[in-house]
């Protein structure tokens, strides 16, 4: 069957994955399933790309229903969001060994039937894109709209993955996640450890920045986590003296809370 849809709708396939790795998403995030579900009581649910790859894109066009259950084998890829707005969701996936193309196909939120994935079916997911890349940005979607997209990698034995996929919500977004509290550190026998109280967003969380500066005022990354229950960070190789941490919590639209600081001397 997949094969008929790939004759009717040859082309091209969350994307640096979030780079997901995103980039999915998570969320995994963006990514295990790169499952991630948004609401948002003032936006519906209806149908909703410019991408840099060599691929090429395609027009939507609704083709799926069944995929052969004997052609398919179990994903160990993810997909997920690294953006998203009005006009575009940016996404992205993780490898498949021994994959020749990737098929993302996208479907309103409503429309999606989840509990039939393990069976190939999309129900009527239209694909947009076909081909080598791991990433994909789709301006094509309809703006204040639920989407879910789904990605599918053809091996070369000629199987098929299940499914994977995630979910947007293309609106324009300006409000970022509520400021970090109740920040406090701990010196263990692993390094500082940090903990802070959970965020929250208007729409969805994407994840937390934990950033050293040095006295030179010269920022580091560290890390953070993706998961907004996720509200603790040790740093393993903290510097001897004064350490200054910083955290904020970012969205999927690209807002940023103001940031949080603690200073740490360590040793103790």
């Amino acid at each position: 069957m997949i094969r008929q849809v790939r004759q009717l709708a040859r082309t091209t396939l969350l994307v640096s994955v979030a780079a997901l790795t995103i980039a999915s998403c998570s969320s995994e995030s963006e990514e295990s399933t790169g499952e991630s579900v948004i609401t948002e009581d003032d936006l519906g649910s209806e149908t909703s790309d410019s991408t840099e790859s060599t691929a090429v894109v395609i027009d939507p066009e609704p083709v799926i229903g069944n995929i052969d259950s004997g052609q398919l084998v179990e994903s160990t890829n993810s997909i997920g969001r690294t953006f998203m707005d009005s006009e575009r969701v940016e996404l992205s996936w993780t490898e498949v060994d021994d994959a020749i193309n990737y098929q993302i196909y996208r479907t309103p939120t409503d429309e999606a039937n989840f509990n039939t994935l393990p069976d190939g079916d999309l129900g009527t997911a239209e694909i947009i894109y076909e081909g080598t890349d791991l990433d994909f940005t789709d301006t094509s979607a309809t703006p204040d709209t639920f989407i879910t997209y789904f990605v599918i990698a053809e091996t070369q034995d000629g199987s098929f993955t299940t499914p994977r996929w995630t979910q947007a919500l293309t609106t324009a977004d300006t409000e970022p996640p509520s400021d970090i509290t109740g920040l406090s550190a701990e010196i263990t026998d692993q390094g500082v450890l940090l903990n802070w109280d959970p965020s929250s967003d208007n729409l969805e969380f994407s994840n937390y920045n934990v950033t050293y500066i040095s006295p030179e005022g010269v920022s580091d990354y560290l890390g953070g986590g993706g998961d907004i229950g996720q509200t603790s960070f040790i740093d393993a190789n903290p510097r001897t003296g004064e350490n200054l941490y910083r955290v904020t919590a970012s969205d999927f639209h690209e807002n940023v809370s103001d940031a949080t600081e603690i200073i740490v001397t360590w040793p103790r």
